[in-house]
């Protein structure tokens, strides 16, 4: 019996890790997914890296957060977002970009601005912190009507919320420049800073994921009456979530302003809208690992996109641009996923997750 325990010790340690894991209380168990899927987001970063340079690298993982963000809300709840969310990623960008700008670039930028915040000139972390507070309260107050709707009204509200936002931005022109382009932002986004980022927005994801509201407010997403039946306040889970998500989703804000360095409203509009709904329909929003996929392979075909929709060469013969190329493909890449993957290339469960019940359904044959 001693020889056979040692010769399948290193198989059954693994069993026993990963019964442990099932057995563990949600959080050990969120955190344990959150390193495995961040141990796969830098191996895929680096593979990436060999491919193109790190300002796809750093785009990639921006997005990621993003999508992550709001699939923390559309995932968990169903409902879907037309558009919000963009709204809070503007809002990010702004916010951050108005709290870091030097003054000497402000005053001549915004010569209407008041006087205080000319001259205010904060570090990016307590940037980050006054910005996505301010946005949790924006949130709150549209989360506080949005959450009460039924799931069809409280989508097209998200649309609502979209343009309110939008014509906020440009009406400020005192603040903001209006319709034309806000510049002087500096630039703290980098490689590492982004990736740092991606990984807090899956350990946070997946902690809210494994908490008893995502759990709840995931029942609720399949039986409203049911859950509710069961003692669940379904109005107040789809608050917090979408308090959550608008906050992930402005930190991905936070980070393209500090990265472009220079924005205007309609770079955080339809178009952003269309790009993580391709995400996460592709990938699939019932998990986090869902978004970092979708978020991978939609970046990577606009990369690859890019040369033959800007003009290209074969055999000597030179042909023209192919404009529109990457959004056909992608909505053709969205209208095959929801017919044939209607819950994405991911699925309901996690990476992790699927890994351990393999191991467990193995041991118990």
């Amino acid at each position: 019996m001693a020889s056979l325990d040692t010769q399948w010790a290193p198989q059954s340690k693994v069993r026993e890790l990963s019964q442990s894991l099932i057995l563990a209380p949600n959080t050990v168990r969120s955190l344990a997914g959150s390193l495995v899927l961040a141990i796969a987001l830098i191996g895929a970063c680096a593979v990436v890296r060999l491919l193109f340079d790190d300002l796809v690298v750093t785009n990639l993982l921006i997005n990621v957060v993003l999508v992550v963000g709001v699939g923390v809300f559309m995932g968990n709840s169903g409902i879907s977002s037309f558009g919000a969310h963009a709204g809070f990623v503007a809002l990010g960008a702004y916010l951050s970009g108005l709290l870091t700008a030097p003054a000497s670039v402000k005053q001549v930028s915004l010569p209407n601005a008041p006087m205080w915040l000319q001259g205010i000139e904060l570090p990016f972390v307590w940037a980050i912190v006054i910005a996505l507070g301010i946005i949790a309260v924006v949130a709150l107050v549209s989360g506080v009507v949005i959450s009460r709707l039924p799931t069809n009204s409280a989508a097209i509200a998200t649309l609502g919320v979209l343009i309110i936002l939008h014509v906020l931005l440009i009406g400020s022109e005192d603040f903001t420049r209006g319709a034309t382009t806000f510049y002087g932002v500096p630039r703290f986004t980098t490689l590492p800073v982004a990736l740092m980022g991606a990984i807090l927005a899956i350990v946070v994801a997946r902690l809210y994921r494994g908490s008893a509201w995502g759990l709840q407010l995931r029942s609720a997403r399949e039986d409203e009456l049911a859950a509710a039946a069961f003692g669940a306040n379904v109005y107040r889970l789809r608050l917090r979530a979408w308090i959550l998500s608008a906050v992930l989703a402005a930190g991905a804000g936070v980070l393209i302003g500090h990265f472009i360095t220079a924005f205007s409203p309609k770079g955080f509009y339809f178009a952003l809208t269309f790009e993580y709904l391709v995400m996460l329909i592709i990938g699939g929003g019932s998990t986090v690992a869902g978004p970092v996929v979708g978020a991978f392979v939609v970046i990577l075909l606009r990369e690859l996109l890019r040369g033959p929709e800007s003009g290209f060469e074969i055999l000597g013969f030179e042909f023209g641009g192919l404009f529109g190329l990457t959004r056909l493909v992608l909505g053709g890449i969205m209208l095959i996923s929801m017919f044939y993957r209607p819950q994405g290339l991911m699925g309901h469960r996690e990476p992790d997750e699927r890994l351990v019940e393999g191991f467990l359904s193995r041991r118990h044959r």
